[in-house]
């Protein structure tokens, strides 16, 4: 948050710990990506200037958190990480892999531990039976919006929609 805050044209004043906010938020199972932090902050900064502060603080930002209609995450961003781990051209460009081949610890992101062997290793059978998974719900959502003409919701992310990532194979002779 203090990041977006200074990245502003306008800087946006903080005042307290907003860590104590986020934690709680995301170990009740919310899901903020840098976009939306962006916006939680911009309407904290709206919620404080109503209230005649000259600074967001904590509060302000739990009840940006509050009133926010959406999470993150859902089918169609889950999808970017098993189908990134199955990208992969080998191990070594994972970060934790990496890390670990040059002598050094790193645990791996939270996000991929699903998908990964006891060792660190990516288990390719975890990501593929995901992939698959997830393909079926975007497949099932888009054709839900599709036939109710709702498309407002509908995933619009390259590969959803029982399709998979796209491959180029290029014949030589």
């Amino acid at each position: 948050m203090a990041m977006h805050a200074r990245r502003q044209p306008e800087a946006i004043p903080i005042d307290g710990d907003h860590v104590g906010v986020l934690t709680r938020f995301v170990a009740a199972g919310g899901v903020l990506s840098g976009r939306s932090a962006q916006s939680v902050l911009e309407s904290a900064w709206r919620n404080a200037l109503r209230a005649g502060s000259a600074w967001s603080a904590p509060e302000d930002i739990e009840t940006a958190l509050a009133l926010r209609a959406n999470q993150d995450w859902n089918a169609a961003t889950e999808y970017s990480t098993p189908s990134a781990l199955s990208m992969a051209p080998d191990a070594s460009v994972l970060v934790w892999i990496a890390a670990q081949l040059l002598g050094e610890s790193y645990d791996p992101p939270a996000r991929p531990q699903a998908y990964l062997t006891p060792s660190g290793a990516v288990d390719i059978g975890a990501v593929q039976t995901r992939i698959h998974e997830l393909e079926t719900v975007c497949s099932s959502l888009r054709g839900h919006f599709l036939s109710t003409g709702d498309t407002a919701r509908r995933p619009s992310r390259p590969g959803l929609g029982g399709r998979g990532p796209r491959r180029l194979t290029i014949g030589l002779d």
